[in-house]
C-alpha cells in the first residue's frame, strides 16, 4: 500500500512480516486500551441508529484518544507501524479492510470481523486492546 503525501509504501500480510520502505515494522506490543489512540470512522447518518451509536461509543469511551482520520486501510498502516495502537469501524468494503487487515497481521496485531446488533464490525490492533474492544463490543 502506498500513501502518495507521505511518500511512505507497506507491504506486509499473514506470511509476510511487515515492512515500511523496505524496512521491518516492529512487531505490535500489547497495550492496555486506555493508553493507546483509537482510529475509527463512523458516518453521522448511522449515528441515529441505536445498534451503531452504543457500540461505538463503549468503544470509543475506553481508550485513551479516539481520532477520525482517512481511509480504514491507511488508519490500518498506522496501527501496523504502531503510530495508533487500535481501530475499529462498522460495515467496511473489502478494498478498504483487506490491505490494512493484511498489514496489521504482517506486524504481529490481531484482526477481528464480528457481527453484532446487525451490523458488521472490524477490529484491528496489538492483541490486548482488540481483546478489550472486542469485549466492549459485545457487552454494549
Amino acid at each position: 500500500m502506498h500513501q502518495p503525501v507521505g511518500g511512505e509504501t507497506w507491504v506486509g500480510g499473514r506470511e509476510h512480516p511487515t515492512t515500511l520502505d523496505g524496512q521491518p515494522v516492529a512487531r505490535l506490543a500489547d497495550q492496555p486500551l486506555d493508553q493507546v489512540s483509537l482510529a475509527t470512522y463512523v458516518h453521522p447518518t448511522t449515528l441515529a441508529d441505536p445498534d451503531v451509536l452504543e457500540p461505538w461509543l463503549a468503544m470509543v469511551g475506553g481508550v485513551a484518544t479516539p481520532r477520525l482520520l482517512g481511509s480504514g486501510s491507511m488508519d490500518m498502516s498506522s496501527v501496523a507501524t504502531g503510530r495508533i495502537g487500535v481501530w475499529a469501524q462498522h460495515s467496511v468494503p473489502a478494498w478498504d479492510w483487506l490491505p490494512g487487515q493484511a498489514l496489521v497481521e504482517g506486524a504481529g496485531g490481531r484482526t477481528e470481523v464480528v457481527e453484532h446488533r446487525g451490523h458488521r464490525w472490524h477490529l484491528a490492533g496489538n492483541h490486548q486492546s482488540v481483546d478489550e474492544l472486542l469485549k466492549r463490543l459485545l457487552t454494549s
